[in-house]
């Protein structure tokens, strides 16, 4: 199953392999950074708290806030983000973090189809 997100850069997520690719190439990111990246990409725009982030990346596992700001810093920077251009992941001061791309599921799949991609570990498209 393959789900759409808008981003201006032609990326493709593949929640399967767990990888980042930039036309086809795979970006050179830490396994958590894609785990963080699928689980924002997965709240459609909602904002999550950096704990809830916190908790599902790393469950049962202590964790400083700090790693979470680094894989953040390292995903906007292979999304091609700039201070002074488009943020594709938001950070909300005091709460988390929300992804801003659109995404629209190929075929007329409903909202809860990138749920069951992640679960059953399918493709996430970012197109031009």
């Amino acid at each position: 199953m393959r789900l759409a997100a808008t981003i201006s850069s032609g990326l493709s997520l593949d929640s399967f392999k767990h990888v980042l690719l930039h036309e086809g190439k795979t970006v050179p990111l830490p396994p958590k950074a894609v785990e963080v990246l699928l689980m924002l990409v997965a709240h459609n725009g909602c904002a999550m708290t950096k704990d809830e982030l916190l908790h599902a990346i790393w469950p049962n596992t202590v964790v400083e806030e700090s790693n979470l700001t680094q894989y953040v810093f390292l995903l906007r920077k292979a999304l091609g983000e700039r201070r002074d251009g488009a943020r594709y992941i938001l950070t909300l001061p005091g709460v988390g973090y929300r992804f801003r791309g659109r995404r629209a599921p190929n075929r007329g799949h409903s909202q809860s189809v990138l749920s069951h991609a992640l679960a059953t570990g399918a493709s996430l498209r970012f197109p031009h």
